[in-house]
């Protein structure tokens, strides 16, 4: 695999996975501010 290939998939990934990731903390109460560093 060459790296534009490899840069896609996870881009692809992190699209999906994100917004989901959000979702399940905010059901559960644990989500937390993000703080700018």
């Amino acid at each position: 695999m060459d790296t534009i290939t490899i840069f896609c998939a996870s881009d692809d990934f992190c699209k999906k996975f994100e917004p989901r990731w959000e979702q399940c903390l905010l059901e559960s109460s644990l989500k937390r501010r993000r703080q700018q560093g």
